[in-house]
């Protein structure tokens, strides 16, 4: 009877160290739930629910739909509502999470209630720190890691266990100020790498917590610092995973448009039989690969509308319809929309206007690095003569770079990114030094070299590369 019950102990250690528990159903309602589709999602949930009222599961799963619906609507809501809708869904999750923490916190709990118990808990801090209530935010985040950590130290393969960990681990290290002082008081300390490791184990092995660790560490990379190459693999695997979620496939072109990768974009596009590329990424991709008709009438609707729009956004699309105007040789038509641009982007519009011939030649020109057009970039190459003008030696230098750069030429595209920081480092400096730290990381140069660029780097003061620099000293041991 003895060795029955301690094989009985032994499985449940195995199979608690797997992760949680799930049913077919449940993978379901998590692949509705990152799809947007989010009323199918939470009609299970309730069913569930109402037969069972007492399984965390469910109310984990009804978290997630409350962050992913917090997304959706802010986005969707016009720029004046955009706080009011966030507000108004924060308020509700807080005291949900809170009814649950009270009404499950004193109770036995098995090794899966334990994960989704902290998981809440790891929700609740969340919610908090977007409602600028730190003390309860680090308060909450610290009792879900510790309920991790537990689960960790005991089932070291829980890979689900392993996101909230990462996460607080890496926002600790990066905290400072006032956020960083309340965190230092509640005894919150970070690892920026331990944070980036743990977070990737959830991302490829973790079942519930993979679309959040993937969005996590696209949004980390991406916004938190400055890396979009680093970005762009996570961004791409919640594509796949979940072409359904408005949010992400958007930010995924946007990502890419800003890195002139038109030829991935055009594919997401022309695949888009769900409709959800919205018209404000459209306008920017026909604008980009000279369907400028096209992309006015995309334009339409996002200047028209301006339908949760994002200010620097809808100053993007003002813009964009003023280079539509002036590549379609409608001048009267691009100095109205001039009117209507910011300070900087008359700037930009001005030089526009300077050499009219050379401005639509350098567009071509990039244009056909974009949409990977060998034949058309070698003949503009050959033909190209040095050009008096400091910023379009600068713009034709980056962008062959950025060619040089997508045929893995990366000695090439050193050069010639170095040329675009000597010739008009205000607008090209800092675009330049994201590409050349990219390419010291995935290759091997000269240890001077890479000094150089650091030294570079933190005399322009740009602080948002400090953690790519920390890793190109890690990797060449500087």
């Amino acid at each position: 009877m003895k060795y029955i019950l301690f094989l009985f102990i032994l499985n449940l250690s195995v199979f608690a160290s797997g992760g949680p528990d799930l049913k077919p159903v449940d993978h379901k309602i998590l692949n509705m739930i990152y799809n947007y589709q989010l009323d199918e999602a939470e009609t299970l949930i309730d069913k569930f629910l109402k037969e069972d009222p007492d399984n965390l599961k469910y109310h984990y799963l009804f978290m997630n739909v409350g962050l992913v619906k917090n997304t959706k609507l802010r986005d969707e809501a016009p720029m004046d509502k955009k706080d009011t809708v966030k507000d108004s869904l924060q308020k509700m999750l807080i005291k949900y999470a809170e009814n649950l923490i009270d009404k499950y916190e004193d109770r036995d709990l098995t090794v899966d209630e334990k994960f989704y118990l902290g998981s809440i808990h790891g929700f609740l801090g969340r919610f908090y720190g977007v409602d600028g209530s730190w003390m309860a935010a680090f308060s909450n985040g610290k009792t879900g890691r510790n309920m991790m950590e537990e689960i960790i130290e005991l089932h070291p393969d829980y890979n689900d266990a392993y996101l909230l960990p990462g996460m607080l681990n890496y926002y600790a290290d990066r905290l400072g100020g006032f956020i960083g002082f309340v965190a230092a008081i509640l005894g919150f300390s970070g690892d920026r790498a331990e944070g980036l490791k743990y977070l990737k184990r959830a991302a490829d092995d973790g079942v519930l917590t993979k679309p959040i660790a993937i969005m996590l560490l696209a949004e980390t990379y991406d916004r938190m610092e400055s890396n979009e190459f680093d970005s762009l693999p996570y961004f791409e695997q919640m594509y796949k995973l979940y072409p359904g979620n408005l949010h992400f496939v958007n930010w995924y072109c946007r990502t890419l448009l800003e890195l002139n990768d038109l030829q991935k974009v055009k594919q997401i596009i022309e695949n888009d039989s769900l409709g959800n590329i919205y018209p404000y990424v459209k306008a920017s991709y026909y604008g980009a690969v000279g369907e400028y008709v096209k992309s006015n009438e995309m334009l339409k609707t996002v200047l028209n509308e301006d339908a949760g729009m994002w200010r620097w956004l809808l100053e993007n699309a003002k813009m964009q319809k003023f280079k539509n105007h002036f590549l379609l040789n409608e001048i009267e038509e691009a100095k109205k929309a001039m009117k209507d641009l910011s300070e900087r982007n008359i700037i930009a519009a001005d030089r526009m206007f300077e050499d009219m011939s050379l401005t639509k030649e350098m567009i071509k020109f990039k244009m056909d690095v974009g949409l990977n057009n060998e034949d058309d970039v070698k003949d503009f190459v050959k033909s190209y003569q040095d050009v008096e003008d400091k910023y379009y030696q600068a713009f034709y230098n980056f962008h062959l770079g950025e060619y040089n750069y997508r045929q893995r030429n990366y000695s090439g595209a050193q050069k010639y990114f170095k040329e675009a920081i000597r010739s008009f480092p205000e607008a090209f400096s800092y675009d330049s030094y994201k590409y050349l730290i990219h390419i010291y990381k995935i290759s091997d140069v000269a240890e001077n070299d890479v000094e150089n660029l650091i030294d570079e780097i933190e005399e322009n003061d740009y602080d948002r590369l400090e953690f790519s620099v920390r890793d190109l000293s890690v990797k060449y041991n500087l």
